[in-house]
């Protein structure tokens, strides 16, 4: 099972191990479907890339609800179209981010931050009102998202990554399984 030896590896010990063994120079590879050889490194651009392609997909997602304001019903051209390439392009980049993240963890992450973005647009330049009630609930929405990402044995894709680095890296001084 990914993620065990002896006893459960925690998210925080999978990332620390992750970190520490890519920004090692580590000369192990593993074979991509392609064959080519994938190093610790390439590992670490892959989870950097599938957060990248998320935070886009949020940001887009929040340009494309924006333009749904703006069109006022859908009766203002440009905003609509706005809106469509928006949304297109936020689902097509939340495509490429579920290639690595959980879908679960994904869309925790995109909905928790795409309400707080919302929010702060809102108040910013549409004059909602922000009071004492709305901010706990923002706030309990944000901690959600933090313990799931921090805690929560569904994200898992952590310790994926790094039981692969551990379980073939036994070899590398230091590193050892737990």
């Amino acid at each position: 099972m990914v993620g065990r030896t002896e006893g459960t590896i925690t998210s925080w010990y999978a990332i620390i191990d992750f970190l520490a063994i890519s920004n090692k120079n580590c000369t192990f590879a593993d074979e991509n479907a392609e064959g080519r050889r994938r190093t610790l490194g390439s590992y670490f651009i892959i989870f950097t890339m599938a957060y990248l392609f998320l935070a886009l997909a949020i940001i887009l997602e929040t340009a494309g609800t924006v333009c749904m304001k703006l069109s006022d019903g859908f009766t203002k051209p440009l905003p609509v179209v706005g809106n469509c390439l928006a949304y297109i392009a936020c689902f097509y980049f939340l495509s490429l981010s579920l290639k690595t993240i959980p879908l679960g963890i994904a869309y925790a992450v995109w909905g928790g931050v795409g309400i707080v973005l919302g929010n702060i647009i809102s108040v910013v330049f549409f004059g909602q009102k922000f009071d004492f009630v709305a901010g706990i609930g923002v706030a309990l929405i944000v901690a959600g998202v933090v313990v799931l990402n921090l805690f929560s044995a569904a994200s898992a894709h952590w310790e994926e990554a790094a039981w692969v680095f551990r379980k073939k890296s036994w070899g590398i001084k230091g590193l050892a399984p737990y």
